[in-house]
């Protein structure tokens, strides 16, 4: 039979000396504490979230690499034995400062190989907002794309002239629309539009506008 656990969700835990990271064994966690977000009394296993001092305690390859993994970095699984009930050492509000300051910095790493451009872009922009990061989308797709070229609107948000699937010619950038992001003006059957940027895919996958292009894509579904 289970032994129940001397903690509940939403109590503090402390992890105990001489425990490791049970995905780097190279990672001493001993003192690290959290909150417990779910119990396991099957398995005896308790997950919990960090608390801010141990997210900055946290080095930086281990963030990066579970967000390159598609894995959480910001908990952690243990055995019941492994961690004691300790008083917390702040509220969850402070914590989630502290969760968002990393996740600004880290959280394109898992696009780092599909998508470099982003991360080369936004790395050095930190906690920028939304205008800002589109005001620098907007001057490296100005010097990267070569325009005109040949795009497929592959997404349709709103309603207008050029259809999912249609090909038309991109000319440029025209304007940015706060929630909408950028504005291209494009070429149909010898009328021009303006439509989402982030609607377009590049119809030649091997050009550089392609790679350019599917950068701001992405980012623009994932900001």
């Amino acid at each position: 039979m289970t032994n129940a656990p001397l903690f509940r969700v939403g109590d503090s835990v402390r992890v105990n000396e001489g425990i490791f990271c049970p995905d780097d064994d190279s990672l001493a966690i001993a003192g690290w504490q959290g909150r417990v977000t779910d119990i396991d009394l099957e398995d005896s296993l308790v997950e919990f979230d960090w608390d801010s001092h141990a997210l900055l305690s946290l080095p930086d390859y281990y963030i990066r690499d579970s967000e390159i993994d598609g894995d959480s970095w910001q908990s952690m699984i243990l055995e019941f034995d492994e961690v004691s009930p300790c008083a917390p050492r702040e509220t969850p509000e402070a914590t989630e400062v502290v969760f968002r300051e990393l996740m600004t910095k880290f959280r394109w790493e898992g696009l780092h190989e599909s998508n470099p451009g982003i991360i080369s872009l936004l790395a050095p922009l930190g906690n920028a907002g939304f205008e800002e990061c589109l005001e620098a989308w907007v001057g490296h797709l100005s010097n990267t794309l070569h325009f005109p070229f040949e795009s497929t609107r592959f997404e349709r948000m709103d309603r207008g002239p050029v259809a999912v699937g249609e090909i038309v010619e991109v000319i440029g950038i025209v304007n940015t629309e706060d929630e909408e992001g950028l504005f291209a003006k494009v070429k149909l059957n010898r009328r021009s539009y303006s439509i989402p940027l982030r609607d377009l895919e590049a119809t030649d996958s091997s050009s550089s506008n392609y790679q350019a292009l599917n950068d701001y894509v992405v980012w623009f579904a994932n900001r």
